[in-house]
């Protein structure tokens, strides 16, 4: 049936999965933990995108070893999303943040769009390990909140996932508006994993910028530049005390001249 063609999103087999090397490093430099206040969530991108998603909006529900998706650990601004890809004409799409609003059954999701969405623009690549296309932002996130994809172009064309017996993805045969709630199926889902991942930061002071790389001045909501270098009042005050008693005793000195 044509709607189970594009609803399903079938494994495609025989093609070797590859980590290189440099991408092993990369994925050690953003671990969870490598910076004070900087964390890594979402899938292991070290994995050649095999599958395409067609137009269906995805999202990744149990994680790669088989742990429920927990989405991000800690609340904070999201400063980047990375999403790896592969496509010979390349193609553009949508990573959307997700909150979990009810999970009925074992196949069955709810999730509510927060937006904004983040448009990702992907270039041509032949390659199997396709590369990582990288977007900055700078958007509030909620601990338990994950990510999602919606392919906008060359839907057929750009495979963004990878198949996983131990995990699972949940799909919507549907665009899903930011700020509503959206019902997502595991059911025929085929174990594909979306290959997107996202930094979060902490934001210490609430103005909206991450600590680790946006606001050089964490403490301070007025500025995102370097913190106010506070005057040093009290060598002020001595000297401004020495001043007048050496001009109080000139005074004294003519007064007795006078005299």
């Amino acid at each position: 049936m044509q709607e189970e063609e594009e609803g399903a999103l079938a494994p495609r087999k025989g093609l070797r999965r590859r980590a290189a090397l440099p991408l092993a490093v990369a994925a050690l430099a953003f671990a969870p933990g490598s910076a004070a206040a900087a964390t890594v969530f979402g899938a292991d991108l070290n994995h050649d995108p095999t599958n395409t998603t067609g137009n269906l909006s995805l999202t990744n529900v149990i994680h790669q070893g088989g742990a429920p998706e927990s989405g991000t650990p800690m609340s904070g601004v999201l400063t980047s999303v990375r999403l790896r890809a592969t496509g010979a004409a390349g193609g553009s799409g949508l990573i959307r943040v997700l909150g979990l609003v009810a999970h009925p059954n074992p196949t069955s999701y709810s999730f509510n769009n927060s937006g904004p969405e983040i448009q990702v623009s992907v270039t041509p690549d032949t390659t199997p390990a396709g590369h990582i296309t990288e977007v900055l932002t700078r958007r509030p996130i909620a601990a338990g909140q994950r990510l999602g994809w919606l392919s906008k172009t060359n839907v057929f064309g750009l495979a963004v996932a990878y198949n996983d017996s131990s995990a699972e993805c949940a799909y919507a045969a549907s665009s899903h508006p930011v700020g509503s709630d959206l019902a997502y199926t595991t059911n025929v889902c085929n174990q594909n994993v979306l290959l997107a991942a996202g930094t979060v930061e902490a934001d210490a002071d609430g103005d909206g910028f991450g600590d680790d790389t946006q606001d050089a001045c964490p403490t301070n909501a007025a500025t995102q530049g370097p913190c106010p270098v506070k005057r040093k009042c009290k060598k002020r005050h001595k000297k401004h005390k020495k001043r007048s008693a050496e001009s109080a005793k000139k005074k004294k000195c003519k007064k007795h001249k006078r005299h």
